[in-house]
């Protein structure tokens, strides 16, 4: 992939990310509904790590997490910092990751949120010594999550349009 395409494609992904920041910070709770966001700068990063092949992938989810924190209170350092560990997890296994299964792309997800979580909570707790919060997190994290993994197979359909993956090769390297 030519680097004109990687960043069309990547200022599109980026759009796609503030119209989910919108439905998430103002629409679901204009509606009542506020025990549940669509982690769409999770799943774009999920997606990222496991397609691109690139040095600058820790750039690419540091623009991600800035973009996230203007519509969030949570801090980006931390979620860029945990974002930076889980793709470098993902790095390891990207030669057997399938995302063709639905099931295990829901599977998948499931696992990379909960290793983002430990790390969040470690982190949290090593900093505040708080465990009842990080457990009352972890129940909206189980809500959430369910939601994120069961988004993510089309999420990733409609991302795979965009980043031309299924016409080219299945992942690219800048």
């Amino acid at each position: 992939m030519r680097l004109n395409k990687l960043i069309n494609a990547f200022l599109l992904s980026l759009i796609i990310l503030i119209f989910f920041e919108i439905i998430s910070s103002a629409i679901f709770p204009v509606l009542g509904i506020h025990n549940i966001r669509i982690a769409a700068n999770i799943l774009l990063i999920f997606y990222l790590s496991m397609r691109l092949e690139t040095p600058f992938i820790s750039i690419l989810i540091l623009i991600i997490q800035s973009i996230h924190s203007t519509f969030s209170i949570e801090g980006w350092a931390i979620g860029t910092f945990i974002a930076v560990i889980v793709s470098s997890v993902i790095g390891y296994f990207k030669g057997i990751l399938e995302l063709q299964n639905k099931i295990f792309t829901f599977l998948l997800i499931l696992l990379f949120q909960l290793l983002w979580f430990l790390i969040w909570g470690t982190l949290v707790y090593l900093k505040s010594s708080d465990l009842n919060y990080i457990l009352v997190r972890f129940l909206y994290f189980l809500g959430e999550s369910c939601v994120n993994a069961l988004a993510a197979p089309y999420f990733f359909a409609f991302l795979d349009k965009i980043w031309k993956f299924r016409n080219e090769q299945s992942e690219v390297s800048v």
